[in-house]
């Protein structure tokens, strides 16, 4: 799945880099995918991207990703969560 190695590296970067003003942004996990390999959304103050179950547990991102909800279940719970 080449998009999903091509977001990774560009997370990477990013991450090694900063966000522009010298501060690192802790990502958190959203989401898990079926797939080979199976891959979780990760969400970076506001930019999103997409990266493996390895990558995921080796960056050490929270919540572990057996308890990540599946893509599916996270959609639907925030369509039904009203916004305040």
């Amino acid at each position: 799945m080449a998009t999903v190695a091509n977001a990774h590296a560009s997370f990477k970067a990013r991450k090694a880099s900063g966000n522009g003003m010298g501060v690192l942004m802790k990502a958190v996990g959203l989401y898990r995918c079926p797939g080979e390999p199976p891959f979780a959304c990760v969400l970076e103050g506001t930019r999103g991207t997409y990266i493996t179950e390895n990558a995921y547990r080796a960056g050490g991102f929270k919540p572990d990703f057996e308890t990540l909800p599946w893509e599916g279940d996270y959609r639907a719970r925030r369509e039904n969560t009203p916004t305040v």
